[in-house]
């Protein structure tokens, strides 16, 4: 099996990072405009990337997201590379498991249960009345008389549900123990930005991880506006030692409001000042980044790009680095287009906030796409070339069966799929990978064999 180092770290720290730990030293203004390195579970800070940094993230859209993304983990489980029954497998490899709404539930069970998923997580989510039972206890007397009563939000309540179905009450610590870093995220409601459930972030918050449980944050980022309430969550913010890294007022201080850099030291300093902001309130993550790679992307351009990223670190260059987007979004309907009414406030909604989500994040892919060329031509690997770099982008538009296409572009975005539907977005991430290019030319580059082959 290839060995991870620290390198691994890197786009998680990156992914995750909002401050830095207290004892930062003065550095010079170049050195001062990036973050300091998080630390992280012994456990995790051992790993090797080795061959490949992999970085795999799960979109938004219910069950039908959780099921496209449980069946690209099952793919990658299946895909050996570098030969034999007792070659290592891609699944391995995954340095960072982003989840984002729906493709939160996959994340999360994953960094709880490692390979485990594949033994239960289609009977007690794929494929379980989610959404019926969901609602039922919303409705039971002794849930519905706190909501209404305001003592418990509606999101409270999914989260207890989904502890009692999925998570048993673990904490956000029990995702470092092992394996990939896991990274889940919500919409912050004031400022429309990612948060993202990391140890800095709560760091800045002087919030407990240990004490904070999973089935909360997979809650809040399938928060979904109009049927579930915000998650709050209380700023305690300078009631801690945590202390705010020196890069974030030297670019406040530029004034540059228009740079990458500037809105992230934005976005850290709104916190900063829990008598201005005594609550955050979190919701769906899709508005802000339906993807769950922005937040990461953005980091690394504020820091100055990898190849700065990684000298600052003392790292070594990857010999690879790979992006896998498992996107469950489907092509919005046009029945609108073909009533002489004006569209009910419901239809406008979900067309709003299904195509802007859309239209960023094929922004975001071609952002990821370009930065990685550049990172590719910038790195030469410490054994000499240029570093191999990969975008796999899954999507239902590449599925080359029009029929198929049409099937899967009807899936709803809900918690209740009939098992047809889930079995066939399962088959979907097999075939896409197995048909994209750029999957091929990954594991032809570490002599493997895609699944299905």
């Amino acid at each position: 099996m290839f060995r991870r180092c620290p390198l691994s770290l890197l786009i998680a720290s990156l992914a995750l990072s909002c401050a830095s730990l207290p004892g930062a030293r003065e550095r010079d203004e170049r050195e001062a405009d990036a973050a300091e390195p998080v630390s992280a579970a012994p456990a995790v800070q051992d790993r090797d990337f080795g061959e490949v940094l992999l970085f795999v993230a799960i979109s938004g859209g219910g069950t039908r997201a959780a099921s496209f993304g449980y069946g690209a983990l099952e793919a990658l489980r299946d895909t050996r590379i570098a030969g034999g029954s007792a070659a290592p497998r891609l699944l391995e490899e995954i340095d960072t498991l982003a989840g984002v709404s729906g493709g939160s539930f996959v994340a999360a069970y994953y960094g709880l249960h490692g390979e485990g998923i594949f033994q239960d997580f289609e009977a007690r989510f794929l494929r379980h009345p989610v959404q019926r039972e969901l609602i039922g206890r919303m409705f039971h007397p002794r849930y519905w008389l706190r909501t209404l009563s305001g003592r418990q939000s509606r999101s409270e309540v999914a989260a207890d549900y989904y502890d009692d179905q999925l998570f048993g009450g673990t904490a956000l610590t029990d995702l470092e123990r092992t394996g990939p870093t896991i990274s889940i995220s919500a919409t912050d409601v004031s400022t429309g930005t990612p948060f993202l459930f990391s140890r800095d972030q709560f760091g800045l918050l002087c919030l407990d991880r240990e004490q904070f449980r999973v089935a909360r944050a997979v809650a809040a980022s399938a928060a979904v506006p109009g049927l579930l309430t915000p998650m709050t969550l209380e700023n305690r913010a300078g009631s801690c030692d945590y202390v705010v890294p020196p890069w974030v007022d030297t670019v406040l201080e530029r004034n540059d409001v228009a740079s990458r850099r500037y809105q992230a030291a934005k976005r850290i300093d709104s916190y900063r000042d829990a008598n201005q902001r005594r609550y955050v309130h979190l919701a769906d993550g899709g508005p802000s980044d339906n993807l769950g790679v922005r937040a990461p992307l953005d980091s690394l351009i504020g820091e100055g790009g990898l190849f700065e990223a990684i000298h600052r670190r003392r790292l070594p260059t990857p010999k690879r680095f790979a992006v896998i987007i498992v996107d469950a979004a489907i092509e919005p309907q046009r029945a609108m287009d073909m009533d002489p009414r004006p569209p009910s406030m419901l239809t406008l909604l979900n067309a709003l906030m299904g195509n802007s989500a859309n239209l960023f994040a094929r922004e975001t892919v071609a952002l990821m796409r370009r930065e990685l060329e550049q990172w590719g031509r910038e790195l030469p690997p410490e054994s000499g070339g240029p570093m191999g770099t990969y975008l796999i982008d899954l999507r239902f538009s590449r599925i080359r069966d029009p029929g198929e296409r049409a099937f899967l572009n009807a899936v709803p975005t809900n918690f209740d799929l009939e098992d047809e539907m889930v079995d066939r977005v399962r088959a979907a991430a097999r075939t896409l990978l197995s048909e994209s290019s750029e999957f091929q030319r990954l594991v032809d580059d570490l002599s493997g064999e895609p699944a299905g082959h």
